[in-house]
């Protein structure tokens, strides 16, 4: 037991969080804190950090600088030293794409094929002619106008933002035309 305001040992801390499967080839599962994502989170003593990196760490050696522990089991809450392998965030993104976990959808997919629709249309719904894959300047200040006329919050919040902006430009112009007076009477400008 260690001395009283003093933290145990980080393999103390976290070999009881792991949950061995019973194939020696099977993942390890990390029982403590977890991140978004379900990727475990650990504090080795002195940095926090995702829990799959510690194990590997331990059994392989330090991470280089620029390079991430990537999963081969794609299983975020493993923490098998044996289903980590090291890479670059390129090299994670080309894993994740090539086994079909990429977020973004590809040929059939409907929203590949509207995108696409986008891309070659360059005009909105409207009419409005607009930048490839973008939202319609024209449509946007038109909906930015029905809000503020038909939303008294809005409007209120907007009125206030518009007035702090003017206070902090009429400060900024007082600030120039003093530091410019001072200077010209520096220069000897005001004699």
């Amino acid at each position: 037991m260690p001395a009283l305001g003093q933290k145990r040992p980080a393999a103390a801390r976290f070999w009881p969080k792991v949950e061995k499967s019973e194939d020696p080839n099977g993942c390890w599962l990390w029982t403590g804190a977890k991140i978004r994502g379900g990727y475990g989170f650990f504090h080795d003593g002195t940095r926090n950090g995702v829990a799959h990196r510690w194990p590997y760490q331990q059994k392989y050696g330090p991470i280089p600088d620029g390079l991430v522990a990537c999963h081969k089991c794609d299983v975020p809450a493993c923490v098998n030293p044996d289903h980590i392998f090291i890479g670059t965030y390129t090299d994670n993104n080309r894993d994740m794409a090539a086994k079909g976990r990429n977020a973004m959808p590809g040929p059939g997919h409907p929203l590949w094929e509207l995108s696409q629709a986008k891309l070659a249309n360059p005009y909105c719904e409207r009419g409005h002619l607009r930048l490839p894959n973008r939202m319609c300047r024209e449509c946007d200040r038109e909906r930015e106008r029905e809000r503020y006329q038909n939303d008294p919050v809005y409007r209120a919040r907007k009125s206030q933002r518009n007035e702090a902006s003017r206070a902090r430009h009429q400060e900024r112009v007082k600030a120039r035309a003093r530091a410019s007076y001072l200077r010209r009477k520096a220069e000897g400008y005001y004699t």
